[in-house]
């Protein structure tokens, strides 16, 4: 309900408000309450007083100096209702009885009189009740209006250097992070968390451009050699006198180097960024008619069934080489990884997906990079590839997997 800071700081003062309101209203009924019930006991001590000072110099009790003292001689002709409190509770001293009356009981000194006194008409606070609490909890709703208004700009003027921080990050360019963009902040434990922040952010740019362009380089050292083994493997294959065996190992080595240099691809792909890339509506159909048609030797192999439902002129919004990557890749591991019963392609605008019977996995644990599957012939690289290729151009990737098989699926957001 309260997300922000802002609401939070906002509800918990008013909460505040809310019970210092209510202990004061508690504290003020007390004190009223106090008051009054301590002048109704001065009354009717010094009325005591003054009954037992005229008893001693005359032998008996004067009349009462007010309309509701009154003095009687024994317990015994007490009207009923006192009569029953006092047999049941001996030294009680206030009684209420009916119709609102209330009586203080006072043991007189001599002749075990009793002084009653009727204080109803005393009672000014219990009578002014009702009208108490409705201005008090005015009042209260008043307090807390004005503390919520209170902690509502208090909390505006506070936040405001953390919410310019917060648009700042929000708006800028993930691959040029603002620079100096502390200086402006007070030297508080905001400005200190600013310049941490900006330290922070200047070292994480710095290790990315870093890893980025070591892997610019290292893709671009790899290509000449690939190109290499590529090319011998090709003017080898054409040489006749070649026998059955030697073409087999010349061909798994052009397709070792092939895969290779997809790799390399990706890896260029991955290190120059979204900006880099050309996104646009991309055909799915030829790049999965290549895939099958690249492993076909392994469907055949296998005896795989492939089941393909393209809907004529289906695309993603993605850049056309790396849909290219990403699909061969998926084809690659369903072909792979599948053993025995078939492979479910399907595709539609906007969704390409792929369900194979193979054994499934783990998707969190697959992705990481190194991590290879068991009978891999692979750099352990390819789904992490293949996840960091659908982040650059903005497709999701849905995995579902169990004992039964695995279904992948890409979607265009």
């Amino acid at each position: 309900m309260f997300r922000t800071i802002k609401s939070r700081f906002v509800a918990y003062f008013g909460l505040f408000t809310l019970i210092n309101s209510g202990l004061f209203v508690g504290m003020s009924f007390i004190f009223m309450f106090t008051v009054e019930d301590e002048f109704i006991h001065r009354e009717v001590m010094e009325e005591r007083h003054r009954l037992e000072q005229s008893y001693e110099a005359t032998g008996q009790y004067s009349s009462p100096s007010k309309s509701y003292f009154r003095v009687y001689n024994n317990q015994e002709i007490l009207p009923e209702k006192i009569q029953r409190s006092l047999e049941q509770y001996p030294k009680e001293k206030e009684i209420f009885g009916e119709n609102g009356l209330h009586y203080h009981i006072e043991r007189l000194k001599f002749d075990d009189a009793l002084l009653v006194s009727e204080v109803s008409q005393l009672l000014v606070v219990r009578g002014f009740t009702q009208p108490a609490l409705i201005l008090l909890g005015i009042l209260a709703a008043i307090m807390l209006l004005l503390s919520a208004l209170l902690a509502y700009f208090f909390s505006k003027r506070a936040l405001k250097p953390l919410t310019e921080l917060s648009e700042l990050l929000n708006s800028c360019d993930p691959e040029r992070l603002p620079k100096g963009f502390a200086a402006p902040f007070a030297n508080n434990e905001l400005g200190a968390f600013a310049n941490s922040l900006e330290k922070a952010l200047n070292e994480v740019s710095e290790f990315v451009e870093r890893e980025l362009q070591f892997t610019r380089d290292a893709s671009h050292e790899l290509r000449t050699p690939i190109t290499s083994i590529l090319g011998a493997c090709e003017l080898l294959q054409a040489d006749k006198q070649l026998t059955t065996q030697q073409r087999g190992v010349f061909k798994r080595i052009h397709h070792a180097a092939e895969n290779m240099q997809k790799t390399v691809e990706s890896l260029l792909l991955v290190a120059r960024g979204e900006t880099q890339l050309t996104k646009q509506p991309v055909l799915i159909e030829p790049f999965i008619e290549q895939s099958i048609l690249n492993y076909a030797e392994q469907i055949s192999a296998k005896q795989l069934e492939i089941e393909c439902e393209i809907e004529p002129g289906s695309t993603l919004n993605a850049d056309s080489q790396s849909l290219q990557i990403i699909i061969e890749n998926l084809v690659q591991n369903a072909v792979r990884y599948t053993e025995q019963g078939g492979i479910k392609i399907r595709a539609r605008n906007g969704v390409f997906e792929i369900k194979d019977s193979g054994c499934g996995f783990d998707f969190q644990h697959a992705k990481q990079q190194g991590v290879k599957a068991k009978n891999s012939s692979g750099f352990g690289i390819g789904l992490s590839l293949v996840e960091r290729l659908c982040d650059v151009n903005g497709l999701s990737l849905e995995v579902e997997s169990s004992a039964e098989g695995s279904c992948i699926a890409l979607k265009s957001r």
